[in-house]
């Protein structure tokens, strides 16, 4: 529904949801069955600004139809198709389990408030909650396991290379260091499947790679700065936030050793990614 939208709504997400729950139907036809329970829509690795843009046309599954201004219809078309696409994946390569441990592990932890709009808003009273010291923030994340699947949690916006890998220290960079949130969380973790959850539990905003930080001139992307620095605790939230789940992930049962520095990736993308 975009920017200008002044309505209380889950936007794609609802149809997603009653897509997985209910199946996908064309007018009163059902066109496939949905999996019944209750289906739960959670954020990933969002720092990446990966979301349908207003300008971005989404075709209708069904009509030969494609809506590129927003409208229930567009976010209609956006979660019917999103549904069909999980319920064919569930449909070929669901995995069953009948029984399954669950192990979890969470900790909280501070980080540093090096935003000078956020001091400024801490100053204030504006922004105090869970401040733990002086412009200081304590917040949380945890990793946990269900049988087959692992699950790891960051406090905000993560910018999905430190998930996912790809990480850059391009020449010009604010800080002269190699990235600092690397091997890949995803690599770090246990299980057949492996999710990453974003927005947990808190909303510090945009976590960034420490090495692609770039407040000074001249930038390394583009001519004007970018908005996820301007709205981020700071540059050290990222690799600190990092360590935090690399020693999570260390305390789960049966986790491997971690790897040392002169075995993390890079800048350079991992095998499955390049696949």
């Amino acid at each position: 529904m975009w920017s200008k939208n002044l309505f209380i709504s889950s936007d794609f997400p609802h149809y997603l949801r009653e897509a997985v729950e209910k199946g996908v139907c064309q007018g009163d036809s059902l066109v496939r069955k949905g999996v019944g329970g209750v289906a739960l829509y959670v954020n990933g690795a969002v720092g990446g600004l990966m979301t349908t843009h207003a300008t971005m046309g989404v075709k209708d599954p069904f009509l030969d139809t494609v809506y590129v201004e927003p409208s229930f219809d567009k976010i209609r078309a956006q979660g019917d198709t999103l549904g069909l696409i999980i319920l064919r994946t569930m449909e070929e390569k669901a995995v069953e389990v009948r029984e399954a441990g669950i192990n979890l592990r969470a900790r909280t932890f501070e980080l540093p408030l090096k935003n000078k709009l956020f001091r400024l808003a801490a100053a204030i009273g504006l922004m105090d909650a869970d401040m733990a010291g002086w412009m200081r923030k304590r917040t949380e994340a945890a990793v946990w396991s269900i049988g087959p699947a692992g699950f790891i949690t960051f406090p905000g916006e993560l910018y999905p290379e430190i998930l996912n890998g790809g990480i850059e220290a391009l020449p010009g960079r604010d800080f002269t260091v190699s990235p600092q949130e690397a091997p890949p969380l995803r690599d770090l973790m246990q299980g057949e499947f492996r999710f990453g959850l974003g927005l947990a539990n808190d909303e510090i905003g945009y976590i960034i790679p420490k090495s692609q930080w770039d407040v000074k001139k001249p930038y390394i992307y583009r001519d004007n700065p970018y908005y996820g620095e301007e709205n981020s605790l700071g540059p050290e939230t990222a690799p600190l936030l990092y360590k935090e789940l690399r020693l999570l992930l260390k305390e789960l049962p049966g986790a491997p050793p971690l790897p040392s520095k002169t075995e993390q990736a890079g800048d350079v993308l991992p095998e499955r990614i390049k696949k």
